[in-house]
């Protein structure tokens, strides 16, 4: 009888671990699923514009990789031909990093991506097309219907932007929710009241308290939505 009750007792911690191994494994196989699929574009049509612009595009890429890696969130660098053939199946969220310069056929993928329902991060990145010379912020208009972009007039080697506190709700938001912005890129800004999304604070300037003008929108396309940065 005891060696009985030990066989029994080793079966059942046998069977409690497997139970817990495979609870582990569908938990995981869960979060693999629940997690959106990123993309972040390494823009070769800006890279090749000069060295200047290939850094800056190294430069934004590590940094994003090392914040996805500390947090253990997968991602996937694409490039100019994988964003031309169309990611709309394979992704929810793509990221533009300093992205200066696309085609027309990475313009058209992002409108369907957008369309699909999914969603836009555009982190200092100006979309330029090079064969339109008559308004060099077109792709922005159209994409995301920013309409009154300008380039931030300052001599300022930063500029201050405030941050919406009802952005972080759901946080213990407790700073001044004052962000300085490097201008180092020629960041962009947009006249607010010419702009029906949402504008996430306002520069503050150092005559007037705040400006009218913004240098951070989010915002949705249909079910597609985004965030832009005027700034990298």
């Amino acid at each position: 009888k005891p060696r009985i009750n030990i066989l029994r007792s080793s079966t059942t911690k046998k069977i409690s671990s497997l139970l817990k191994i495979t609870c582990t494994i569908l938990l995981l196989t869960s979060l693999s699923f629940s997690q959106p699929k990123i993309a972040i574009l390494y823009s070769g049509l800006t890279e090749s514009q000069s060295n200047e612009q290939s850094q800056k595009i190294i430069e934004a890429i590590t940094t994003m990789e090392l914040f996805f890696m500390q947090d253990i969130i997968s991602y996937k660098v694409i490039y100019d031909d994988d964003l031309e053939s169309g990611i709309t199946d394979d992704f929810d969220i793509l990221i533009l990093p300093s992205v200066e310069i696309i085609n027309e056929s990475e313009f058209k993928s992002l409108q369907e991506f957008l369309a699909a329902g999914k969603s836009i991060i555009n982190i200092g990145s100006q979309l330029k097309n090079e064969l339109n010379e008559y308004d060099e912020f077109y792709y922005l208009h159209t994409l995301f219907g920013l309409n009154s972009l300008q380039k931030l007039e300052t001599n300022d080697l930063s500029f201050k932007h405030t941050l919406s506190r009802n952005i972080f709700s759901h946080l213990k938001f407790t700073d001044d929710g004052i962000l300085r912005v490097s201008t180092k890129n020629n960041p962009l800004i947009v006249e607010e009241e010419n702009y029906d999304n949402f504008s996430s604070g306002f520069i503050i300037s150092k005559t007037e308290n705040s400006l009218n003008k913004s240098a951070i929108i989010r915002g949705s396309i249909n079910s597609g939505r985004f965030l832009w940065t005027g700034f990298g």
